[in-house]
């Protein structure tokens, strides 16, 4: 019985802290726009035209005030190669 209590509130404990994560995620500020009204800055209608990423001196930071956490990163990810991103829990691999 003791088992079945501890399981039950475990459970229980684990969809509180989703529900937590939604509220927290929900309320973020956007980081831009969904769509540019800059023209110069929207892909051709044909985009995408084959299935690689490239990545050329790319940084991002965890949010505004800190430092970038990464900097300068030059990458190319061909066409149906697969990627994994790896990294502690909580480290911000969104």
């Amino acid at each position: 019985m003791l088992n079945f209590v501890i399981r039950q509130i475990s459970e229980v404990e684990t969809n509180i802290v989703a529900v937590e994560r939604i509220k927290e995620y929900s309320n973020n500020p956007t980081e831009a726009e969904w769509e540019s009204t800059n023209s110069a800055r929207k892909p051709p209608k044909s985009w995408p035209s084959e299935g690689k990423i490239e990545f050329i001196g790319y940084g991002a930071r965890y949010r505004n005030g800190l430092d970038l956490a990464l900097k300068d990163l030059t990458a190319m990810i061909k066409s149906k190669e697969k990627v994994g991103i790896a990294g502690r829990t909580g480290a911000g691999k969104r």
